[in-house]
Parts: C-alpha cells; structure tokens; sequence
C-alpha cells in the first residue's frame, strides 16, 4: 500500500497501481486506459501481453511516472473509438464529429 502524505491538495489515489499489476500479471485479460483527465480504465476478456518489468519496481512512482503510457496500455479517446466502437460493429464516430458534439455541448452550456 502507498503512503499517503496530505499535501492538502487534491488526491487522486493508487488506483493506478491495480492497472499495473493487471497488466504485469493477468493473461485472461486486456487492460487498457483510455488516456483523459484521470484514465478511464478498460478491463475485459481477452488476450494480454503482460508487460515486461525487467526486474524493476513497476509500483514506483518515480517508474509510473516515466513509463505511464506503455505500463497503462494508453489509448486516446479517438483511439479507443477507433479500437473498440469500429472493431466491435457499433457506431463509429470521427474525431471530427467527436470535437463538434463537444464545440456544440460548450456553446449552449456556455452560451
């Protein structure tokens, strides 16, 4: 478990390291995080190649930090879309829809 030291701001936890160890030691498996604000993780049946530690400690920050993006499996939003809304046969939307729902959504919150 990490320690947690209040530096009064915000917490976002060690969820983090949960993904990890999925992604070291689970085979049944895929983990991915979808890379946003605070990761959206994507865990479900399948195949995983489990990533290789070479005998470093993973469940560092210090490692996380420098490595987030391949220990966490990250894909971006329009390449989650593009993975697992096309692969699967479901309705594909285009980065270019996606930016205009969002322009849209801001415009009429914000007016």
């Amino acid at each position: 478990m990490q320690t947690r030291i209040d530096s009064g701001k915000e917490w976002t936890g060690d969820v983090w390291m949960s993904i990890a160890r999925l992604r070291v030691e689970a085979i049944g498996v895929e983990v991915r995080v979808v890379d946003t604000d605070y990761g959206c993780a994507l865990i479900r049946k399948g195949k995983n190649t489990p990533y290789p530690t070479k005998g470093v400690d993973y469940l560092s920050y210090p490692y996380y930090a420098k490595n987030k993006r391949q220990l966490m499996n990250a894909v971006s939003i329009y390449g989650f879309w593009r993975i697992y809304l096309k692969a699967d046969g479901k309705l594909f939307f285009s980065l270019r829809i996606h930016r205009l729902v969002l322009s849209t959504i801001k415009k009429r919150v914000l007016g």
